[in-house]
């Protein structure tokens, strides 16, 4: 099943009620290209969680408004679904609009 998963998610839900001891056996049945794989899905997951924006981060928004501009970049309060709660921002932002500042 590991061999067939498309995304980290999928892997981590496979394995995640598996003892160690089946985990580790079905680890070395993949050969070195199938283990690659895995170890590029898990590097993508993990450099997308970096992109997503989480609360605190320092953001700027895509599709500020201009009356706002200047006051980027914005730090997120809260977030609830698919939006964010911005510093200054009295309504949800979408968070797809947000971008995570890497020099913050």
């Amino acid at each position: 099943m590991v061999k067939q998963a498309a995304t980290w998610s999928e892997v981590v839900h496979i394995t995640q009620n598996c003892p160690h001891e089946l985990k580790s056996a079905a680890w070395e049945m993949l050969n070195p290209e199938e283990k690659c794989r895995i170890h590029q899905l898990k590097n993508q997951h993990l450099e997308q969680l970096a992109l997503t924006p989480q609360v605190g981060n320092k953001v700027y928004w895509m599709n500020c408004p201009a009356h706002l501009t200047n006051w980027q970049p914005f730090s997120i309060t809260s977030i609830q679904g698919q939006e964010a709660m911005l510093d200054i921002c009295a309504y949800p932002v979408p968070l797809a609009q947000l971008q995570v500042c890497s020099t913050f």
